[in-house]
């Protein structure tokens, strides 16, 4: 892997991040003694992944910084911000752009851009200006392209969709869903601005979201008489209830004919008091398949 990052040629982002995250935790030194991650292009984006997850919660570094050795110097810290504020600058253009010929990077720009209204619909209730709602909105914006990262990390390894069937319906897993829902439901630590929102913490691997649905909606699919009605399932994982959402859609297909689908919109946990009672009330009956307990309809 090192010949290939020496080389320039093409590495995945799992490669990148594996062999730069290496080197630096050999260089210790600017004597040219250790290789350093910064001399290689290809280390660019991994170095971004590895200082977002140091520095997301502090992405001016105004406060104490760590990594593996300790405290960050002030120098060193002072390096770590330029390279989030070079992904930063470049990155708040790429997300205002609304004709992304990649659906990934369409669904992640569209995304952002619906959490920017958020950050400003929060922050004039709040009363809110000035220095914070920048930092609220370079937050976001760092985060989006984390997310882009992690999730074309996700599709470099793996299909762009995934299909199953549930009672004749076709169900469709996309990276519309994978986007929305680490977007909408995990962070909450940066998401001040987000009212009303669940959030994962554990039971569903945000790395695998796609597969983790796959998995679960085929446990669904196993049992008999599911009574599905198209729009939603809950289920019951380590003793939290969770729920997943469906969205009818028209695909047109080569001929003319056009093919409905249903493709998940949202995973979430339920929090909402009402949402729990209805499921409570509704959907009493519990029956087990895989890690999973579903509950069904009266």
């Amino acid at each position: 892997m090192l010949v290939k990052l020496t080389a320039e040629e093409d590495l995945t982002l799992a490669e990148s991040e594996w062999i730069c995250g290496k080197l630096e935790l050999i260089h210790k030194s600017e004597d040219g003694s250790t290789l350093n991650p910064h001399d290689y292009p290809l280390c660019e984006d991994a170095l971004f992944r590895l200082r977002y997850m140091l520095y997301f919660n502090n992405i001016n570094g105004w406060y104490k910084a760590f990594d593996w050795y300790g405290e960050i110097p002030p120098e060193k810290k002072a390096k770590d911000v330029a390279l989030i504020n070079r992904h930063y600058e470049s990155w708040k253009h790429t997300i205002q752009i609304t004709n992304h010929p990649e659906d990934l990077l369409q669904n992640i720009s569209k995304e952002t851009r619906h959490h920017f209204k958020e950050i400003h619909r929060y922050c004039k209730r709040q009363f809110i200006w000035g220095n914070r709602r920048d930092y609220l909105e370079k937050s976001i914006i760092l985060h989006s392209k984390y997310i882009y990262y992690l999730t074309l990390e996700y599709y470099n390894e793996n299909d762009l969709i995934e299909i199953t069937i549930v009672e004749d319906e076709t169900i469709k897993i996309d990276s519309f869903c994978f986007t929305h829902i680490l977007f909408r439901h995990y962070s909450k630590i940066i998401k001040e601005y987000q009212v009303g929102k669940s959030y994962h913490e554990f039971g569903i691997d945000y790395k695998n979201i796609p597969k983790e649905l796959l998995r679960i909606i085929q446990a669904y699919n196993a049992l008999d008489n599911t009574n599905f009605d198209g729009q939603k399932i809950y289920f019951s994982l380590k003793g939290n209830l969770y729920a997943i959402w469906f969205r009818g859609i028209k695909r047109d297909v080569r001929g003319g004919e056009t093919i409905k689908e249903l493709r998940v919109q949202t995973l979430y946990p339920v929090e909402d008091t009402k949402e729990f009672e209805r499921v409570s009330n509704q959907y009493p009956s519990i029956y087990v398949s895989g890690d999973f307990e579903f509950h069904m309809l009266k």
